[in-house]
């Protein structure tokens, strides 16, 4: 067995292509994946993911989402035709969806990789890029829905008019939605997002949700997130108007 790079990204990239008539090779010299290779007898052919392995796994990560409507729309593309392509589609929805599939299906990937390339006599030296991160808390709201209200907008907007601490030192911010309703949907929009950039799997939440030091809770019509705030962070912000900076 003879020690050799390969450009693991795109052999993983090759081998997940569903496009029929497609064919990859990766360059026995240089490592790279061809789609229309120069010189055959230095090209070894990429093989594509078996189908039924792929759709299996597809399967077992939906079965595996808690949130049961993301759960229900990656089924019902599972049960189309275009399987592949529709839950792709359907997973990038959800950012936090989308970061564990990724590294779910790499990870998949990888291994039928090295099991291929050592069948073939390569131990291949290898570099991968790194999935990419969940949505930051500040990314604006898709276009055409300007009354969404997302954490941003509730850590900003949502000081209610007295100001109540807890005795623990936690700090609330508040919205109402105009109906119980409109606040359950508001609610589970607001929970996504927090277990998004805490970096946590979303779990449906009945009526409250409590990451590290923050608090999610619906009350009725209103949805309140309680923040424990350490004294010395917020003597940062809240100074006596004479006291120097």
């Amino acid at each position: 067995m003879r020690t050799a790079y390969v450009d693991m990204d795109g052999l993983l990239d090759a081998m997940d292509t569903h496009h029929p008539g497609a064919r990859f090779d990766l360059d026995l010299e240089s490592g790279r994946i061809n789609l229309s290779p120069d010189d055959e007898d230095r090209q070894l052919e990429v093989p594509q993911r078996d189908l039924a392995a792929g759709r299996l796994l597809m399967q077992s990560f939906t079965a595996s989402v808690g949130d049961a409507e993301a759960r229900a729309r990656l089924s019902l593309a599972l049960d189309h035709q275009d399987a592949f392509f529709l839950f792709r589609w359907a997973v990038a929805a959800y950012p936090d969806l989308r970061v564990r599939w990724q590294a779910r299906n790499r990870a998949a990937l990888l291994e039928e990789a090295l099991s291929w390339l050592r069948s073939a006599g390569i131990e291949p030296q290898y570099d991968l890029r790194p999935v990419p991160a969940p949505r930051a808390l500040g990314t604006p709201p898709a276009a055409g829905d300007p009354g969404r209200v997302g954490l941003l907008e509730l850590l900003l907007l949502g000081v209610p008019p007295k100001l109540p601490e807890g005795e623990d030192g936690r700090l609330l911010r508040q919205v109402d939605g105009l109906n119980a309703d409109h606040a359950h949907r508001l609610f589970r929009s607001l929970a996504r997002q927090l277990a998004e950039h805490h970096g946590v799997p979303f779990e449906e939440p009945s009526d409250s949700l409590t990451i590290g030091h923050t608090r999610l809770a619906l009350t009725g019509a209103r949805v309140e997130l309680w923040i424990q705030v350490p004294p010395a962070v917020r003597r940062l912000f809240v100074r006596p108007v004479d006291e120097p900076t």
